[in-house]
């Protein structure tokens, strides 16, 4: 008779326990997503290279509407890309294009932006 009475308080005990763990909000917290800063808000750019030519890259710059508004074909220089001073300079010229883009309406091909860019990041070459 003991042994039914400790079961049956040990059935209560789980049971009891089960409802606290279900007993949750149905909506998660959100929290506030953050973006790293290199992120531009006006539009992005994409590089393209190859592994076997490190000096060549080309570079597209695009609005929020996936429009194409600037390319630039980069020879001889290595853009490291892991660098966050890289990622500003990419930024600052994505807003830069983007801006020229809503007022011309035309795609802009190397005007050599990229080029001045990163040489104020490396000094004079």
């Amino acid at each position: 008779m003991k042994r039914i009475y400790s079961f049956i308080a040990c059935t209560i005990i789980l049971l009891s326990s089960s409802q606290l763990c279900f007993a949750q909000d149905d909506q998660p917290e959100t929290y506030p997503v953050s973006s790293p800063k290199w992120l531009s808000k006006t539009g992005y750019w994409v590089t393209v290279s190859n592994i076997h030519q490190p000096g060549h890259h080309t570079i597209y710059f695009y609005n929020n509407d996936n429009v194409l508004v600037y390319k630039e074909t980069v020879d001889g220089v290595a853009l490291n890309l892991d660098k966050r001073k890289t990622k500003m300079r990419l930024k600052k010229l994505v807003d830069q294009t983007v801006a020229t883009y809503q007022q011309k309406q035309e795609l802009t091909e190397n005007q050599l932006l990229v080029i001045t860019r990163i040489k104020k990041q490396r000094g004079s070459y």
